[in-house]
């Protein structure tokens, strides 16, 4: 089995093998999943489940919509590896390997949550560790499957933090936030997306509308960009930056080091690996850091009068926050200044 940082164009090519993740970036491992799942299928994955195999001596991942397993995403200490047997449709799995262990990718059937896998790996590649951006649970194949909806009831309530706090920043923090309870079972995405009061979901300029809206693109005042996320207790912070790096708005003030780092963050979301931009509706790529406990969310905005070749808004949650309900959110703001920047006139 060879080790290389080119991945093979078609999912159906040279498995196995190997990824060098000290050669290999997570946007090039991103890239060839999204190939991935365009080969075997891409399902919307309602339902995550995992469990400890005791055959093989190692947690597996099982991804599904309907309370089956249709996909194994596999974790192994060190250089022990017991792989599960029979890939779907013939393939073999994929490994990423780390002098801390091996992560291991069991292709399945065309409802494999590729979007979960994605984060795991992509974790991984920057880590080398054990990816934590998924929750561990102890059940084993032994036991009854509980269906869907018996998972659901399981689920308990996230954590919710409390109010934002601006030294919690992007590639940094402070805040000692609790690790997820071993044992968990990750939630089901059927939860709404988050409201705060006063957002523009929730009611649209209840104080009139020539009160915060009447601030447009170009006068200097860019803080309408962030209405509707800065009360959400999950978002420690939110930041719009321009194509050049400039931070058009932010929901605390930055220094010389975070501007940078906010800059960075752009370039990395708008470099030719990332160059094309989701399409309306489209997930994200969140970026789980596991040192900081948080959650950075980046969505292209578009070409803007104001905001150079391409602006982009930065997100930054909690560990515990909702990703898909969170990336919803992010994905309507972002919709809307976009909309705000190619028409000034119009409401953000």
């Amino acid at each position: 089995m060879s080790t290389t940082s080119v991945l093979p164009e078609p999912l159906s090519a040279s498995f196995p093998f190997t990824i060098n993740v000290a050669r290999t970036s997570a946007a090039q491992v991103l890239s060839y999943l999204e190939q991935a799942g365009g080969a075997v299928g891409d399902g919307a994955g309602g339902c995550c489940l995992l469990y400890e195999d005791s055959s093989a001596g190692a947690p597996f991942l099982r991804i599904g919509t309907r309370g089956a397993g249709v996909g194994l995403l596999a974790w192994h200490e060190g250089g022990r590896e017991a792989c599960p047997a029979g890939g779907a449709g013939g393939f073999s799995p994929v490994r990423y390997r780390s002098p801390a262990g091996t992560l291991l990718l069991q292709p399945a059937r065309s409802e494999t949550d590729w979007s979960t896998v994605a984060r795991a790996v992509q974790e991984f590649c920057v880590t080398g560790q054990r990816p934590v951006c998924v929750r561990w649970d102890d059940e084993t194949p032994a036991r009854p499957e509980k269906s869907v909806a018996a998972q659901r009831c399981d689920v308990p309530a996230p954590s919710i933090g409390g109010p934002p706090r601006a030294e919690s920043l992007i590639g940094a923090s402070a805040r000692e936030s609790r690790r997820p309870a071993e044992g968990a079972v990750l939630p089901a995405n059927d939860r709404p997306v988050p409201q705060t009061p006063g957002s523009d979901s929730e009611h649209e300029h209840e104080q009139g509308e020539d009160t915060a809206m009447t601030d447009r693109p170009g006068n200097g005042d860019h803080d309408w960009m962030l209405d509707g996320l800065a009360g959400i207790p999950e978002v420690l912070f939110a930041a719009v930056t321009a194509g050049d790096g400039t931070v058009l708005a932010a929901t605390a003030e930055l220094d010389a080091v975070q501007r940078e780092a906010a800059a960075a963050c752009t370039s990395l979301r708008l470099s030719p690996e990332l160059s094309s931009a989701p399409p309306p509706g489209a997930p994200s790529r969140p970026v789980f850091s596991p040192q900081a406990r948080t959650i950075l969310f980046a969505r292209g905005i578009g070409a803007g009068e104001h905001a150079g070749a391409a602006a982009c808004l930065l997100v930054v949650a909690t560990a515990e926050a909702d990703v898909d309900a969170m990336d919803r959110t992010v994905s309507e703001r972002a919709e809307k200044i976009g909309d705000a920047l190619r028409s000034p006139g119009s409401s953000a």
